[in-house]
């Protein structure tokens, strides 16, 4: 019995990929103007351009607001959202999110970036550079600013009885 017999090589291997996704978020809406603590309401659509399905049936996309128009710099993360299902070549869905942004945000100038599949789940062989998208125009967060613009309080007051006051309140 030979020593050397176990080594040999086989002829060529064709191996053929199947046609990879292409996730990429788009229809990014947001409102344009916030304040600290109020409702902050936008939405965006996944569509998946490539070839083919996703080889993952589940990913996570996760939403950001950034100070910088070009990249995720002081970034805050504000909603990860679970896919489910897979999705075919051609196909999207749709997130709508409706939050309380946090009162720690300061004021100024932030972009929504969506990336979609923010994990890298699912294997698009050379189009995982458009997973991250801005939306367009900026978001303008401001801080409550009320302001008391008139207090009525009746000239005299009895203990113990009702009081009428109104008073006019505006967010400058």
């Amino acid at each position: 019995v030979g020593r050397y017999n176990n080594v040999t090589r086989s002829d060529a291997v064709n191996i053929i990929l199947s046609p990879p996704a292409d996730l990429i978020p788009q229809n990014i809406t947001a409102d344009n103007m916030v304040s600290t603590g109020a409702t902050f309401t936008f939405s965006y659509e996944v569509r998946n351009q490539g070839a083919g399905a996703p080889n993952h049936s589940s990913w996570a996309d996760r939403c950001y607001l950034s100070t910088s128009p070009t990249a995720l710099v002081d970034e805050a993360a504000i909603a990860t959202d679970q896919h489910y299902n897979g999705l075919a070549a051609g196909d999207a869905y749709s997130i709508q999110h409706s939050i309380t942004l946090p009162s720690g945000i300061a004021s100024g100038t932030y972009y929504l970036f969506v990336h979609a599949d923010y994990q890298n789940n699912v294997f698009e062989y050379l189009y995982d550079d458009n997973n991250l998208v801005r939306r367009a125009q900026p978001i303008t967060v401001v801080q409550p600013d009320l302001q008391i613009l008139s207090l009525n309080v009746a000239d005299t007051l009895t203990a113990g009885a009702e009081a009428g006051v109104s008073y006019q309140l505006a967010n400058t």
